[in-house]
């Protein structure tokens, strides 16, 4: 979804089977990254600056902002001379016990297209495989 010359918007999503608290924190520790977003970012260090991360797109700085009341993630990433990009992300509890995380990948004002897409496929599949981390479990059915 293109919302001007210069903003396009990617949706990201995955279900879970584990508990939203559960995914929500998880996602929440900004040192797990390297661990459910390996094939975005292979190591994170904390520096003067705040968090650095490596990158398959470079050096980049992170912020990150959660709220476990209502499982809103606000992930920002930049490099030393573009402002922080946004990467909201929300985890949902979903009827089954299981849990949806659901994102928004904002493409930078002066990201290039091969860089968006890269990051978008990237910021997906790290998403889909998160789901590996918590096998299904067998659901509990009322009579």
């Amino acid at each position: 979804m293109k919302t001007d010359e210069t903003t396009e918007v990617r949706a990201l999503h995955a279900t879970i089977a584990a508990p939203r608290d559960e995914v929500f924190a998880y996602l929440a520790d900004i040192e797990n990254l390297p661990r459910w977003a390996e094939e975005f970012c292979a190591e994170i260090e904390i520096s003067a600056r705040g968090w650095r991360a490596w990158t398959s797109f470079g050096d980049l700085f992170l912020e990150l902002e959660a709220d476990g009341r209502t499982g809103v993630i606000d992930l920002r990433i930049g490099d030393a001379h573009e402002p922080l990009a946004d990467v909201p992300l929300r985890v949902w509890a979903r009827p089954d016990g299981g849990s949806l995380v659901g994102g928004w990948l904002v493409r930078a004002p002066r990201q290039t297209e091969p860089s968006f897409a890269r990051q978008t496929t990237a910021l997906t599949e790290a998403l889909q495989r998160l789901g590996e981390r918590w096998p299904a479990r067998p659901q509990r059915l009322c009579a």
